[in-house]
């Protein structure tokens, strides 16, 4: 879990050194099923966090297309302001978050190696 929250984090930076700031995240799927990855999530990458309360969304989107569709909706921005529900993730204690950051440079810091040895070797 906490690779693939190490890697979004990384995927985050890049975007805003490329001028794209990321500070609301929107979790689905598997890590919106866990608090423990929801907790993470928002602990590393430092942006508010919210789940969706409907974890699978690309059942949420055909629902949302069928009821725009239908006419049960005018359109896509009301039937989601109406279908679509999030649960906020609590802000993480000091404690935690100085451990993710410690982490996350370690994390880096291997991933540097691994990168030069490859580089090296091949």
């Amino acid at each position: 879990m906490e690779g693939v929250v190490f890697e979004t984090k990384t995927v985050l930076t890049d975007l805003k050194t490329n001028g794209c700031n990321v500070d609301r995240l929107r979790i689905m799927g598997g890590a919106s099923k866990s608090r423990v990855w929801s907790g993470i999530i928002a602990a590393v990458t430092s942006c508010q966090t919210s789940c969706m309360k409907e974890p699978e969304a690309c059942c949420m989107g055909a629902a949302i297309i069928a009821a725009v569709g239908s006419g049960a909706y005018h359109n896509y921005q009301e039937a989601v302001s109406q279908m679509v529900k999030t649960e906020s993730i609590d802000k993480v204690d000091l404690e935690t978050l100085q451990f993710y950051i410690q982490k996350y440079e370690e994390y880096q810091q291997l991933f540097r190696l691994i990168e030069k040895y490859t580089k090296e070797r091949y």
